[in-house]
């Protein structure tokens, strides 16, 4: 039964025209979380893939239908020649969100940026594009994550505005696949939930599944736009953590306690694990930069930029993705 209903949910763009089957698109970082779910949505939409893979991704991770397969990454040329060959349509969604060197930031989210669209350029210029970043570019002083979305925005409207493309930047997504804020969840289903700082933080979210049909809606938009677009899950001003603690009892049908962890104690953990990610070759999440993203006060974004291009809506507030879960 819950799977039914988590089906019929699914967030549609009430704009969509069918003529689209005939229409590819070439996806980079189709292997992670939010590209695995902009696969879904685009074959379910009619278009045809070409998906690019670091490796080979398991049989049962795609559709059956509709996407090819290309290994390779950013870095390697004739990948991304085969990845855009008779593109009408690219979206780059690859990107690296933890690592425990800056430098590693700057590799993939800069540099591999600036060879995509160098290809884009030379072999696809006429293709409709969507550059996924995040909503951190907002603030690109607070950790070398967000300095590399902003400088990756950056190269996209000064070096190629002929392109025609439009900068996506998604607030906190969660939805299924999510390695991340799935802990979170975890945490509020045993009845706690740890917050940064004074937990005054107001933050907005969003469904993987509504930012997948949102990203479908502005490919069937013509040209770009100019500014980046944000967007929510329709949910004005964003949460507080008093908030998602409120849904989290709804939804488990339990209180739960949120536990302040002190900005001091926060950072001194984060260095720890960043020195230990140095000596141990892993790359954390936890580090002096993402602290400083989590104590920031005000991550609330809006729709009005998605609801002047675009028909789209988003379907999943933060009570109903819970219970989907």
């Amino acid at each position: 039964m819950r799977r039914s209903k988590t089906v019929s949910r699914q967030s549609r763009c009430v704009s969509y025209r069918p003529e689209v089957v005939a229409r590819t698109v070439a996806v980079t970082g189709a292997g992670g979380f939010i590209g695995a779910a902009l696969c879904r949505c685009l074959v379910e939409r009619g278009y045809r893939l070409r998906a690019l893979y670091r490796r080979p991704p398991p049989r049962d991770s795609l559709p059956r239908d509709g996407v090819t397969p290309i290994q390779g990454n950013l870095s390697d040329r004739s990948s991304l020649a085969r990845l855009l060959e008779g593109a009408s349509h690219v979206i780059h969604c690859a990107g690296l969100v933890k690592a425990a060197w800056p430098n590693r930031f700057d590799q993939v989210n800069v540099v591999g940026t600036r060879n995509l669209l160098e290809q884009v350029a030379r072999t696809a210029p006429q293709a409709r594009g969507i550059l996924v970043s995040s909503l951190a570019a907002r603030h690109p002083l607070l950790s070398p994550y967000a300095c590399s979305k902003a400088a990756a925005e950056w190269i996209l409207r000064q070096e190629y505005p002929q392109l025609r493309w439009s900068v996506v930047r998604p607030p906190a997504t969660y939805g299924p696949g999510d390695r991340e804020l799935t802990k979170l969840w975890g945490s509020m289903r045993r009845g706690l939930l740890p917050v940064p700082g004074d937990g005054n933080q107001k933050v907005s979210l969003i469904h993987v599944a509504d930012l997948a049909a949102a990203v479908a809606c502005l490919l069937e938009v013509p040209a770009g736009s100019a500014d980046p677009i944000e967007l929510h899950d329709g949910t004005p001003g964003g949460y507080r953590w008093s908030d998602i603690a409120r849904c989290g009892e709804a939804v488990f049908g339990r209180s739960i306690r949120i536990i302040r962890c002190p900005a001091g104690v926060l950072h001194s953990v984060a260095y720890a694990n960043l020195g230990l990610a140095r000596l141990l070759h892993y790359a954390p999440m936890l580090t002096p930069g993402k602290v400083r993203e989590l104590l920031h006060p005000d991550w609330v974004c809006g729709n009005e930029s998605m609801s002047i291009c675009t028909a789209w809506y988003p379907r999943w507030p933060l009570k109903e993705g819970l219970q989907a879960l």
